[in-house]
């Protein structure tokens, strides 16, 4: 038989080249130092070559032969030029970033990493950031009759298949280890923040968050729920049917991490959409020194700007494409 690739993108457009396009980058661009190094040295240099025509000048003046001048006026330029200083500087900073990178840290801007040792609050995200990011499903319940848990289960699946969100991973991870047949759905749609929707069977079903309930006035009671569980609900045509609880496990380098970061005095804050019990939950775990529960992608930026006009000096950290006006 015979296999036909077709090719999407060249070589310039693979994420390898990009990484080393952002290497290349970082190692161009210049920081603070940099400039005022490069800005000394034009001066130093001024400097060295008016003191050589000085010294050149003083010893002719004195009675010195021209060869002895030369000699001297030389000496003191050698002396006195800022080579040094031109070249250490770039180096150090070339060598750094690409030690950086070797160790899976990548520069786009050495002016903020030159800026890193002002830091005094480091955000973080829960999600895959301080956890594994690796949701699992504790239990699934019904809170209506008409529909059983294997269906709330499967009716969830059946919308979450269309995220990749560690939760959705997650339900239809479950659903397919239970081999649930999972309804065709219509009209799916995101719900920014809160969930997703789409039409099974003509009815509307969603897969929400607390906070959608909160916003809706939709009040349920979860029983045996625990703070370290994240809940997701199901709705049928605006009223809850049933709920889903996972767990999330807290990554094993993050404690160490947190400790390193108070040890030199940086605060540390979990910014995150869960509800405030799991986000209490995580933050008292690790010691971290405070939490912003319940925060859309868009308020994020938000709250980052709220902390620097505290002023804060804010460095933030996460992995999900939410995140992405925090940490521009």
């Amino acid at each position: 038989g015979s296999l036909k690739v077709e090719v999407l993108h060249g070589n310039k457009d693979s994420y390898l080249s990009q990484v080393i396009k952002l290497v290349q980058d970082a190692q161009k661009s210049q920081s603070k130092t940099e400039l005022l190094a490069d800005q000394a040295a034009r001066w130093l240099t001024i400097i060295a070559l008016v003191s050589g025509a000085l010294t050149f000048v003083v010893w002719l003046t004195i009675g010195k032969d021209l060869a002895f001048a030369i000699e001297r006026m030389v000496t003191v330029i050698v002396i006195c030029c800022p080579h040094a200083l031109g070249l250490a500087v770039p180096l150090v900073v070339a060598r750094s970033t690409a030690i950086s990178a070797k160790n899976g840290l990548l520069i786009k801007n050495r002016t903020a990493f030159e800026n890193s040792r002002k830091i005094t609050t480091l955000v973080f995200d829960k999600t895959g950031t301080l956890t594994l990011g690796k949701f699992s499903v504790v239990r699934y319940e019904t809170l209506n009759e008409k529909y059983t848990p294997d269906q709330i289960l499967s009716m969830a699946s059946a919308l979450e298949q269309n995220s990749e969100h560690p939760i959705a991973t997650g339900i239809v991870g479950k659903s397919k280890e239970l081999k649930l047949e999972m309804p065709t759905i219509n009209d799916f749609q995101a719900i920014t923040g809160k969930g997703i929707r789409a039409t099974i069977d003509g009815k509307q079903v969603k897969v929400v968050s607390p906070g959608y309930l909160k916003e809706n006035n939709l009040k349920i009671q979860i029983p045996g729920s625990t703070e370290a569980e994240t809940i997701v609900y199901v709705l049928v045509e605006e009223k809850v049917a049933g709920f889903i609880a996972l767990a999330d496990e807290i990554r094993k380098e993050s404690p160490e991490a947190i400790k390193t970061l108070h040890t030199n005095g940086i605060k540390t804050l979990l910014l995150t959409g869960d509800n405030k019990e799991v986000a209490k939950n995580v933050s008292d775990t690790l010691d971290m020194d405070g939490f912003l529960a319940e925060v859309l992608p868009h308020q994020k930026l938000e709250k980052i700007k709220e902390l620097q006009e505290k002023g804060e000096f804010v460095a933030m950290t996460g992995d999900g494409v939410n995140d992405a006006p925090a940490l521009a």
